[in-house]
């Protein structure tokens, strides 16, 4: 894959995203949130991209990576529009819909079968809570790649909104309770080194909580890297209650990074 072929899908892109900001039918929140998504796209693009140079990787390799990047999420614009919702469990996997829309448009012809079949993984599996363990090397590094750089910047989206940062909302359609209450399950998991499941979310703050269940499946040190530089984890117990619990999990969280 070369320059040219970025270019190509870079353009494709922002057409395609473009004509959901022309159609009536759509109303104005979920065109909100569809920018929340387009900016999402470009965010995790430069992180992908950071962490392919941080990785030494080759120009191709590289070119390979911001394709995946770009294309990662392009399902959400049709799932918001069809669905108003972000939870693929109210509507369908937002990336089996990108997957099907790239096919339609004949968008991956451009690329050789061994780069198609590492793109169709990566993004396949870009959102699962656990990668399938019979992945070949060379798909599971880039779905890795793809997960860290795509959770660098989910961490900076709920931080945004939780600080009123953004107008977005990227809780939109998951109708989560604003109570101060929070689960017991996601902080075992968290004190068990474990990645909560999404169905354990009810609240702003089990949100929070997940988040930090994220640091256990970040995969690169350059990745984990850039999460400590940008305090993401830092402003996520600023926002979080003040207890003896939120305390513990701090230490314990703590402890692991610097242990890892």
């Amino acid at each position: 894959m070369n320059p040219k072929d970025i270019k190509f899908f870079r353009k494709f892109f922002r057409e395609y995203v473009k004509k959901f900001y022309s159609d009536a039918e759509i109303d104005a929140q979920i065109k909100i949130n569809m920018k929340l998504k387009q900016a999402h796209t470009y965010l995790v693009y430069r992180n992908i991209l950071f962490l392919s140079k941080s990785l030494n990787l080759k120009e191709e390799e590289i070119n390979l990576a911001k394709a995946i990047a770009l294309f990662h999420d392009i399902g959400r614009f049709e799932q918001l529009k069809h669905y108003k919702t972000f939870l693929d469990r109210k509507s369908e996997s937002h990336s089996e819909i990108g997957l099907k829309i790239l096919d339609e448009k004949g968008i991956l012809d451009k690329m050789d079968d061994g780069e198609r079949e590492i793109l169709i993984s990566a993004i396949k599996f870009h959102n699962v809570r656990e990668v399938p363990k019979n992945l070949n090397e060379k798909d599971l590094f880039f779905c890795r790649l793809l997960r860290d750089a795509d959770k660098i910047d989910i961490f900076r989206v709920w931080i945004d909104y939780f600080e009123h940062k953004s107008g977005y909302d990227p809780s939109y359609g998951m109708d989560l309770s604003v109570s101060n209450e929070y689960s017991v399950h996601i902080i075992s998991d968290i004190l068990a080194n474990k990645i909560s499941p999404l169905e354990n979310v009810k609240t702003h703050n089990d949100i929070k909580l997940l988040l930090l269940t994220w640091i256990y499946d970040v995969y690169f040190d350059a990745s984990l890297n850039l999460i400590l530089k940008r305090k993401y984890i830092r402003e996520i117990f600023k926002i979080l209650p003040k207890n003896k619990e939120m305390k513990k999990i701090c230490k314990h969280i703590n402890f692991y990074i610097s242990e890892r």
